[in-house]
């Protein structure tokens, strides 16, 4: 290759426009599926109900504080537990999804919420 032919590749290179993409947005269900299946690996195999709760609060200095809780009770009347999903930061993506392309008709919301039991689940914001 031609020092010359080099150049006029760069310059093509150059003067092509940058193509934007946007994040593709799937239905409000593959978001909560996908988290609830991640969340599973962390859980014993037969529990009463599960959730993670997404919750928003501002600091005393205005910082937007955001904490997620991963919680379980293993059988009906028993407390709720902690537990570690195999990957605690994608259901955390999921939601962030959900809010983002799904927001609350509520303008103060506080936190959004995905509870489930191993046969059916519910999304919320409250």
């Amino acid at each position: 290759m031609s020092l010359n032919n080099f150049i006029n590749t760069l310059q093509a290179i150059a003067d092509t426009p940058e193509v934007k993409t946007e994040p593709k947005k799937y239905p409000i269900e593959e978001y909560v599926t996908n988290a609830i299946a991640c969340m599973m690996e962390g859980l014993p195999n037969d529990f009463y109900l599960a959730y993670v709760k997404y919750s928003k609060s501002v600091s005393e200095s205005d910082a937007n504080v955001i904490n997620i809780s991963y919680k379980y009770i293993l059988k009906f009347g028993q407390e709720e537990r902690d537990f570690d999903p195999a990957d605690d930061l994608y259901p955390v993506g999921c939601i962030n999804s959900i809010i983002e392309y799904y927001p609350s008709d509520n303008p103060s919301w506080n936190s959004f919420i995905i509870e489930f039991t191993p046969q059916s689940y519910e999304a919320r914001y409250s």
